[in-house]
């Protein structure tokens, strides 16, 4: 069984925004609205051995802002981040459903 914690506490005061566990696997979860400080919450995420790092942007104008930071680091897991917008985790898909008649 799994669990998660908003606001998760780690070093020097500082706080991932959601972290997901189950087992060994820790997910941290960075919610990106482009005010805060992109470069800071990827070294704070990969910094803290986690499973996967998934940062979800407000919109698509954030996503990129954070594609370009992130492709700057030269010290860092590409495969281990994902960056998606919020889009990305709402895309409608419509079914055709059986009538009950």
């Amino acid at each position: 069984m799994g669990f998660f914690r908003i606001e998760k506490p780690i070093d020097e005061g500082k706080t991932i925004d959601i972290v997901a566990c189950k087992g060994d696997e820790r997910i941290a979860i960075e919610i990106e609205t482009g005010k805060s400080d992109v470069i800071e919450n990827i070294n704070k995420t990969t910094a803290n051995d986690f499973s996967e790092v998934l940062m979800i942007c407000l919109n698509e104008p954030v996503r990129k802002l954070i594609l370009s930071e992130y492709q700057k680091l030269a010290n860092f897991d590409y495969y281990k981040i994902r960056v998606i917008s919020m889009k990305d985790l709402f895309i409608e898909k419509e079914f055709d459903l059986p009538n009950p008649q």
